[in-house]
């Protein structure tokens, strides 16, 4: 299960109160509270993701149903449930284009990956890995004036880390117009983006359990199900 929970508090132990406060006003300060002592049963994350159907939004079990909520994700993850759709490529103004060009400039790398089909044509993509640099640069001193560099920075490794996290150590693409949002980002409904990315997750999960009867892993905010 790809949510590092248990890393993702080692850093915000080393927090300052100004770095605190940052994000407290990002209204992400439940996940401070989260992360401190949080340990992630990786056995029951596993076992709970062959439970839920991703359909109905529910967790079956013991003749028993579950629905997951927007509200729940709340209670949980202490995060915000603004009233302001998360940025995406298809709502995008051309300011938060602009400002996600400028992150990736800073954070982004490009890598290429070859097709599998018979013409193995070459594919350039363009993301943020999730790095051990990045991540001691957030345990660093920031300075009064770097407010938007550590919610910016903050923002990503808690999608990565935590939040919404992939198989694999990047940013999810479709997740870059949303650090654009990191300034405001208590007006935004980070709720809905965190329960939808989960449940895609479990829909990816379930396909590959049920064809084989066993599925390498699972992204998603595991510990949401878990708590």
């Amino acid at each position: 299960m790809k949510c590092r929970i248990e890393s993702f508090g080692r850093i915000c132990q080393k927090f300052d109160d100004r770095r605190k406060r940052w994000v407290i006003e990002m209204g992400f300060g439940g996940l401070l509270h989260l992360a401190f002592d949080m340990h992630l049963p990786r056995m029951l994350s596993y076992w709970l993701m062959t439970r839920i159907d991703s359909i109905s939004q529910k967790l079956v079990t013991s003749g028993r149903e579950f629905k997951f909520s927007k509200n729940q994700v709340r209670w949980v993850l202490g995060i915000p449930n603004g009233s302001r759709d998360v940025s995406s490529s298809k709502t995008m103004t051309e300011e938060c284009r602009e400002k996600v060009q400028n992150i990736l400039l800073t954070y982004g790398k490009s890598w290429e990956s070859k097709s599998s089909k018979p013409s193995g044509r070459v594919y350039t993509s363009v993301g943020i890995p999730v790095t051990g640099e990045m991540m001691d640069r957030l345990e660093r001193y920031f300075g009064e004036d770097e407010e938007e560099d550590f919610k910016t920075l903050f923002l990503i490794v808690a999608l990565e880390m935590v939040l919404c996290p992939t198989q694999s150590p990047r940013l999810a693409g479709n997740l870059l117009p949303a650090i654009s949002c990191a300034m405001d980002a208590a007006e935004y409904d980070w709720c809905g983006l965190v329960l939808s990315k989960f449940m895609d997750s479990v829909t990816s999960f379930v396909r590959r359990f049920y064809a084989t009867g066993v599925a390498g892993g699972c992204g998603g905010c595991a510990i949401f199900a878990v708590v």
